[in-house]
Formats: structure tokens, sequence, C-alpha cells
């Protein structure tokens, strides 16, 4: 198989993001699946494959439908790819995801799965597993392996733990000296140099491996499988006609859940709404903008940025905004909006509202 630099979607290719990808799958799986059903499982607010349906435990701007990888909406047989990319590391069972997977596969259909070797902890809410290839394999063994090995090589490796290295020990290094940026997003261009040069095998590589995949097919059962035609999964459309429209018929609960919860707090100050999407365009039109100060998002974000006119902030800057009420409009977990908020925050001082529906 080929390799080159990087991955292409939005993330992969940020200077600063600490690992980068040597596969060239997305754009092999962009290619031989076009007019094919294919699902991205565990996806996030990403979309590396434009015509894949992205699923995802939580609700976002990139999410066609919020299913458990434990109990997926398509019918068996039904899907020509599932793309998986770490996500099996955050499930507590990664076999009832996989035995999913398969479920929902067509014989002869294809699978490319990536999940870390060596990388720091990153609860998504929760992180449970690392794993070699063999062991990768080994998960997926009711599958024909097509191809395995390393995705992501071992400069990403030593720039993801020095970044993280640098988050342990606080005030040692400055946010505004060049060795942050250079941690983050020089060192894993080493891998550029050792393995296109040929200084350094990818099998050698292998060894100090930040993620690692295996790319495989559903075995047929049987020779009538080949010749069996099977049904197409929903479009990616009707997913998310679905899931507003499910919202819609809840409108007046929604609005009422979240008034009855800011009048029981009775709390002074600003209110945000935590996440975007349909949940979160329904929640500014039920409780009307005026009432609303902004929207949150977990990273850094520009100051012009805004979201159907209110102004977007980061996470960060909840205190000079002076933010008192938060509400979760997103099926994120509580705990890890919890955990992000308390790394900037008293969370004693902040109302967290959930919308339950």
């Amino acid at each position: 198989m080929a390799y080159r630099t990087k991955l292409s979607y939005e993330g992969r290719d940020d200077f600063l993001h600490v690992t980068l990808n040597q596969t060239n799958f997305i754009d092999q799986i962009i290619q031989e699946t076009k007019g094919k059903v294919v699902v991205n499982i565990g996806s996030g607010n990403q979309r590396p494959i434009p015509h894949a349906i992205n699923v995802d435990f939580q609700d976002g701007s990139e999410v066609d439908s919020i299913k458990s990888a434990y109990e997926l909406s398509f019918e068996d047989s039904s899907v020509d790819f599932v793309f998986s990319i770490g996500l099996l590391e955050h499930l507590k069972y990664p076999h009832k995801a996989i035995d999913e997977f398969k479920r929902i596969l067509k014989p002869g259909g294809k699978i490319y799965c990536e999940v870390p070797f060596l990388q720091p902890l990153h609860p998504s809410p929760e992180d449970y597993w690392r794993t070699t290839v063999d062991g990768l394999e080994t998960w997926l063994e009711d599958f024909e392996k097509i191809e395995s090995g390393l995705s992501s090589g071992p400069s990403s490796t030593l720039s993801w733990f020095l970044a993280e290295y640098e988050k342990y020990i606080p005030g040692v290094f400055d946010d505004s000296s060049p060795f942050v940026p250079m941690v983050k997003g020089l060192i894993k261009y080493i891998d550029d140099y050792l393995l296109y040069e040929n200084k350094l095998d990818f099998k050698k590589a292998e060894k100090l491996a930040c993620s690692i995949f295996f790319y495989g097919r559903k075995k047929y059962s049987s020779i009538k499988d080949r010749e069996k035609k099977y049904p197409l999964a929903p479009l990616r459309s009707l997913l998310r006609e679905e899931k507003l429209a499910n919202y819609i018929k809840k409108f007046s609960f929604i609005k009422d859940q979240i008034r009855n919860a800011l009048y029981q707090k009775a709390e002074d100050g600003k209110l945000a709404v935590y996440g975007k999407g349909d949940l979160a365009e329904l929640i500014i039109s039920a409780l009307n903008t005026d009432n609303i100060t902004a929207v949150i998002e977990p990273g850094p974000v520009t100051p012009e940025k805004q979201y159907f006119g209110l102004p977007v902030i980061s996470i960060n800057d909840i205190q000079s905004y002076c933010i008192k009420n938060i509400i979760i409009a997103s099926h994120a977990h509580k705990r890890e909006i919890n955990r992000r908020i308390s790394k900037q925050v008293d969370t004693k001082k902040i109302s967290i509202i959930e919308v339950n529906i």
C-alpha cells in the first residue's frame, strides 16, 4: 500500500495538532465508496468522508444519527463500509461494538478501524484500552484482514507525550515560549524524514506507533452471499430529519424544562448554551436570544465567530463573560462537560442544566 504524510481532514492537518497520520486510507475510502453506504461510527464533529453517515453517542453539527455503538440503527447486512477512528479505546465493551460492525456490514463489505497504541490518557468521556497490532487483529479476527500496521508514527507519540508532560509541570514552560508550538507542531514531522527517506521502515516504527490500524472485510458465509442484494441503509438526510422532528415534537417540553430549571435555581448572571447543532438551534429559538449571552465551544475560537447572532466563546472565557448558567445542548456525558468546565472555573458557582429528551 502507498503512504502519504498526513490525513486530509480538519484537525489532523493543523500545525498545532500533536499527531500526524501516515496512511492514505481516507483518500482511498472516499474514492472506492462513491455511491455506496458508508458509516462513520464515533465520528464526533468531523466528516473525513463527505458522503458518510456520521454516527455518534452525542449530538453535534456533523452528527447524522445519535446512537450508541452498541446499538446501531442500520438493518442487518445493509452497509458497504464501516469506518472508525479513535472509538474502541473509549468503549468499556469494545467487542459489543465490533459485533455491531459485523452485523450491519454486507458480506464482502469493508472495515477500517484505527486505535491508539502509545497515547496519553484522553477521556471522551472515558478511556479504557490500548492495544498492539496483534491485539487489534485479535479483536477483529472475525473479519478477513487485508492490511494492518502503523497509522501514526513514533514522532507523533513523542510529540503527544511531550505536550502532556508540559501540562504535568505547569509554569515550567511558558505558553508564549517557542517550545510549546515546537512540541505540538514540529516534532511529529520527523516521521516524514525517517519514513519517507527510508531511514526507518514502517515495521520498525510500529514498535513506537502512536496509533495503529486494521483494514479488512466481512467474510462471506456462503457462495449465495456473493450474489445476494441487500437494501440500502437510511440516507444521511433522512436520519437528520428524524432527529430534528424528534426535537420539534418535544419543543414545548424542552422550553418548559429549561425555564423551570432556571426558575428553581434563581441564579443571577448570564446564560450560555454549550454546544451547537439542531438541539442548540431549538433551545436558542425557545428561549429567545435576548436571554442568552453566548454559545460555548470547548476549544479556542476567533473573536468574530457567531452562531445565530450570538457570540461564540471558548470554554476558557467563561469567567470573563460572567457566565453563571450553562445549558448543555448536546448529548455529551455530564462528567466530561464538568471536567472541561472545572479546569477553568469553580463549578460550584455555575449551574449546569441538562436537557433530557
